[in-house]
């Protein structure tokens, strides 16, 4: 017997969709994507939230694949960026669910590091996806 033909759902989009509209009605002002800013970071510049998976750490094949999840907090000051990174952190954990997403475990937080090419305060975690709703090919 065959297996049924099955793909994960995208993860970073899902994530960016998430904390974008969690954000947004928290009335938070941030931008929300996979690409990083390039602009120099002043006191004026906007928050920016980077996603990005950092790879499949488990599967329970066709239905449920477990993903790394990073998300970096772009800001101007340290705390901005800590702050926000909290805020992120801990809306994907209270996460209740949903038919693509089981929820998120935590992994790693409290990240901290410097851009040298923007001037940017950045904070960092992870978190681990449970991804389900496969497609079926």
């Amino acid at each position: 017997m065959t297996m049924p033909l099955a793909k994960p759902v995208r993860a970073e989009g899902l994530v960016i969709g998430l904390l974008t509209a969690a954000l947004a009605a928290r009335g938070e002002t941030v931008t929300c994507g996979v690409t990083i800013p390039t602009v120099p970071w002043t006191s004026t510049t906007v928050r920016h939230v980077q996603v990005a998976s950092d790879g499949v750490t488990a599967i329970t094949y066709p239905i449920l694949w477990r993903t790394s999840i990073r998300v970096t907090c772009w800001a101007y000051a340290t705390t901005a960026a800590q702050d926000l990174a909290a805020l992120c952190e801990a809306l994907l954990l209270s996460y209740a669910g949903s038919p693509s997403v089981a929820g998120f475990l935590p992994a790693t937080s409290g990240l901290l590091t410097k851009d040298a090419a923007t001037g940017a305060q950045l904070a960092s975690f992870n978190v681990s996806a449970k991804l389900q709703g496969a497609t079926f090919l």
